[in-house]
């Protein structure tokens, strides 16, 4: 909802950094958004599923590191979709 919040208040605009997000997030979700994503280009996600998805994002928000050490699903967050994808081991 942050990033859409943004986008709006930007001319849809990614953000550049995440700490732009702060203003549009509860203060507690700003800090954990600041400590556990970053922002990716696409191009970094698995191509088969930009393409299968139809993603024309060049940017995404996605965890700096997987949850635990087992799953290999990370979200990915665009302006306009949000969808898991596998990040390597």
């Amino acid at each position: 909802m942050a990033l859409r919040k943004h986008g709006s208040a930007n001319n849809g605009q990614f953000p550049d950094n995440l700490s732009q997000l702060q203003p549009y997030c509860d203060p507690v979700a700003a800090d954990m958004l600041l400590q556990l994503y970053e922002i990716i280009p696409v191009t970094v996600l698995p191509e088969r599923t930009v393409e299968e998805l139809n993603i024309k994002d060049k940017w995404a928000i996605t965890r700096k590191s997987r949850v635990n050490s087992n799953s290999t699903s990370r979200l990915a967050i665009t302006m306009f979709s949000s969808f898991y994808w596998q990040s390597p081991p």
